[in-house]
């Protein structure tokens, strides 16, 4: 993974609506030139349906904690989904000082692919959950 991070957040609606227009020719520009390819960096565009969790209180954070989770096969899946349910069940619980939200989402075609978001008051608070 490349060092540094863009992430650009957009509705699936929104997104699929811009591609053709010439401030999205220009944004793919942009991230194109920040992406070194001799640094094995890439770049990948991932459509999320999130949880039933918000996303909004996790991008509106101080800091956003975001993770890729990638499944080794479907058979995981039920597990995978356990996992997560009992620990997003425990960190609410907790009402851990700094902690705002967490939320988990399944890439749109790839099953396989989730992505963790968790907001945080700061770094130093933040107690990674992947």
């Amino acid at each position: 993974m490349a060092d540094n991070t863009v992430l650009v957040w957009d509705s699936f609606e929104q997104s699929t609506a811009r591609e053709e227009t010439p401030s999205h020719t220009e944004m793919v520009r942009k991230l194109d030139a920040l992406a070194d390819d001799s640094k094995s960096s890439h770049k990948r565009d991932l459509r999320v349906r999130f949880s039933e969790y918000p996303t909004l209180p996790c991008i509106e954070a101080p800091v956003t904690e975001f993770d890729i989770a990638i499944l080794k096969d479907l058979e995981a899946r039920p597990r995978w989904e356990h996992l997560t349910s009992s620990i997003f069940s425990n960190m609410r619980a907790a009402q851990l000082e700094g902690f705002h939200s967490l939320t988990l989402g399944t890439t749109l075609g790839d099953p396989l692919t989730n992505i963790y978001l968790g907001g945080w008051d700061s770094v130093e608070v933040c107690v990674s959950v992947a």
